[in-house]
């Protein structure tokens, strides 16, 4: 019996996120709204955007439940009076710990490159769509596609560090305030 982990993609669905792009981005030019590439991408690819915050905050809630699972481990190894089921059970905790972080940080970096692949397939698409009217004198048909690689890494690069950024903003004030807490009974 074969078990598929994920289908292939519909390839009719990045055909009509590049249709739901092209129309989008035909009424920004008539606008001329400001920021408008990003709103015209945030507007195609939104759920794509926001499909790694869930992931992201499981591993952030099984990251901080570490240090609550280790102090109730070094409780237990200081007591002699402790039953041997609790020590099974937080074996059985720290394991589920491991396997939530591993679940969710795959779910995470799966959600980002996809994320990441639709909007380089629609740029590509669109730079390609807009060549195909201007050219660009002095420059060689390899150089052009040089330049919008680069450009388009440093963008998706860029997506990944803002998951990043939202994730560091939240994880802060949780882990000071319970470094206070932890402190402020010593």
């Amino acid at each position: 019996m074969v078990v598929e982990l994920f289908g292939v993609q519909d390839p009719s669905s990045s055909e009509r996120l590049k249709a739901n792009f092209d129309q989008k981005w035909r009424h920004h030019l008539e606008k001329q709204s400001k920021h408008g590439l990003l709103r015209v991408l945030l507007g195609t690819t939104g759920s794509l955007c926001v499909a790694p915050v869930f992931p992201k905050l499981c591993f952030l809630a099984a990251s901080f439940a570490q240090p609550f699972l280790l102090q109730r481990m070094l409780r237990y190894l200081a007591s002699t009076k402790e039953d041997k089921n609790i020590g099974y059970g937080l074996i059985g905790a720290f394991g589920l710990v491991y396997f939530i972080q591993a679940v969710a940080q795959s779910h995470y970096g799966h959600s980002i490159n996809k994320h990441v692949a639709e909007i380089r397939s629609i740029l590509v698409h669109a730079i390609f769509q807009q060549s195909l009217e201007v050219s660009i004198p002095g420059l060689k048909d390899g150089q052009v596609a040089t330049l919008v690689n680069n450009d388009i890494q440093l963008l998706m690069d860029g997506i990944l560090d803002i998951h990043e950024t939202w994730a560091s903003i939240l994880t802060l004030p949780i882990a000071i305030w319970l470094l206070y807490k932890q402190i402020s009974y010593a």
